[in-house]
């Protein structure tokens, strides 16, 4: 390997690890947000529906569509059986430890959080992905299909296809279809899409090409108002998110924050969302049980400011879940809590 494209390989590998330093910080964002407006702390105002739609259009989009991406080198380098079990080792006690925890926490906390549950709601994560973890639900079972059909990413990306197209032709105009509407079916049909083309993107090597051709300046130029359009017209007309209609409005997004973490690779800043980014997957485990704490707290206290909820909020969710992690790593420990 050459010098020149040793350096092009480091740029592209720092610039995934932005990008999830920039999706992780709008995934708690939106739920610090989120969680301010279901406790009336804040109001669901025009202007929180503008960023919470604009968020949940692309985040968690592209937090698949890199995992998907990154299944073509996992199993280039390992069979399909080691890949698939590696993977089935960490997510699986990760799902049970983290979302059992999370709930057996609600529960002792139900009269503080938004959403009060009974003890029975411990037996939830064991039938049906509670909260945040259908996360780890639905990316253990894609690595497993992508492991099954081998380099097959095609086949997969047309079934995954198939599944959106089902659950979007049937359920939108046909609400009462809930057969193929429930949670677990939702996020497979709604996400598999986006994980089953970065997959067969990478093995085409696509992303190296786009990023070379001078035509990706002008998509970069169009696409704010792409985005722009799609997301005025997904929320005056109150459609789904990940519908198609507004799938465009969802790549443009996308699209965006690869072409942003390519700029911002090369400032201090960029180092920084780089090193999130590699943690973002403790990030999203640990922080929901955090923000809840943290806001229970201020209101103890008798802070109600939507403004210092949010922005210390946002330090919480994310500043101590990776201090946890940190501290963890340095005395070996991080796997008697089932992280990597």
């Amino acid at each position: 390997m050459t010098g020149t494209n040793q350096q092009k390989f480091i740029d592209r590998s720092a610039a995934q690890d932005i990008a999830k330093g920039i999706g992780i910080t709008a995934v708690v964002y939106s739920h610090v947000w989120r969680g301010l407006v279901n406790a009336g702390i804040s109001s669901a105002d025009s202007l929180w529906e503008v960023v919470d739609y604009s968020f949940y259009l692309w985040h968690m989009p592209l937090f698949l569509l890199l995992a998907g991406y990154n299944v073509h080198g996992s199993l280039s380098r390992s069979s399909a059986r080691i890949s698939a079990w590696r993977r089935t080792k960490l997510l699986v006690p990760m799902y049970f430890f983290w979302a059992i925890l999370q709930v057996g926490l609600k529960v002792v906390m139900s009269k503080q959080v938004n959403n009060p549950i009974g003890i029975e709601a411990l037996l939830t994560p064991f039938y049906i992905p509670v909260a945040q973890f259908w996360f780890l639900y639905a990316l253990l079972i894609f690595h497993l299909v992508a492991a099954a059909l081998k380099d097959r990413y095609g086949l997969a990306f047309i079934i995954a296809i198939g599944l959106y197209l089902a659950r979007h032709l049937a359920v939108e105009p046909y609400p009462e279809a809930a057969n193929i509407d429930s949670a677990e079916y939702a996020s497979l049909a709604d996400f598999g899409v986006f994980y089953f083309l970065g997959a067969y993107a990478a093995s085409k090597s696509w992303p190296q090409a786009i990023v070379t051709h001078r035509r990706c300046v002008i998509a970069g130029a169009l696409s704010p108002m792409l985005f722009a359009a799609f997301l005025t017209l997904g929320i005056s007309e109150h459609v789904p998110y990940f519908s198609i209609i507004v799938l465009p409005a969802t790549f443009a997004a996308m699209f965006l924050v690869f072409l942003a973490s390519q700029w911002l690779s090369k400032f201090p800043i960029g180092r920084a969302l780089a090193a999130l980014g590699k943690v973002s997957l403790i990030v999203f485990v640990m922080h929901i049980i955090f923000l809840a704490a943290w806001r229970v707290m201020l209101l103890k206290v008798g802070i109600v400011s939507p403004g210092i909820h949010l922005l210390s909020g946002m330090v919480a969710g994310i500043g101590i879940p990776v201090l946890i992690y940190k501290g963890l790593t340095r005395y070996n420990l991080q796997r008697l809590v089932f992280l990597p």
